[in-house]
């Protein structure tokens, strides 16, 4: 590194950068939070997304808006990646009687927005 750079760097110049960003966001979380919040998460805005299927009434969508809600679950699990509300109702769905719902909901990670 050149000896402006060295110079402008003040206290960190020989630190190590990540652990400098991990220390920071460490010190300014919430308190009662701990490191499993997602980074697509913006609290500050208050943005939340919604979920609008635009559908006439009586129309053939209003139909298919449950067959598609199951293959997204589905194509969720394969990829790694489910909404685990959602999940919860399609295992729920799938065992019928056998599976009790609020266990499943117990045992889910919840990377949510608190209200």
């Amino acid at each position: 590194m050149d000896a402006l750079r060295i110079s402008n760097m003040g206290p960190y110049s020989l630190a190590d950068p990540w652990q400098i960003m991990f220390d920071l966001a460490r010190e300014s979380r919430k308190p009662g939070s701990n490191d499993l919040v997602p980074y697509w998460i913006c609290e500050e805005g208050g943005y939340r997304i919604r979920r609008h299927i635009p559908a006439m009434p009586l129309s053939r969508e209003l139909g298919r808006m449950e067959a598609l809600r199951k293959t997204l679950v589905a194509y969720r699990m394969v990829f790694g990646q489910p909404r685990q509300e959602d999940l919860v109702g399609y295992l729920a769905a799938r065992a019928g009687e056998d599976i009790d719902v609020d266990v499943l909901a117990r045992l889910r990670v919840d990377l949510g927005v608190s209200d």
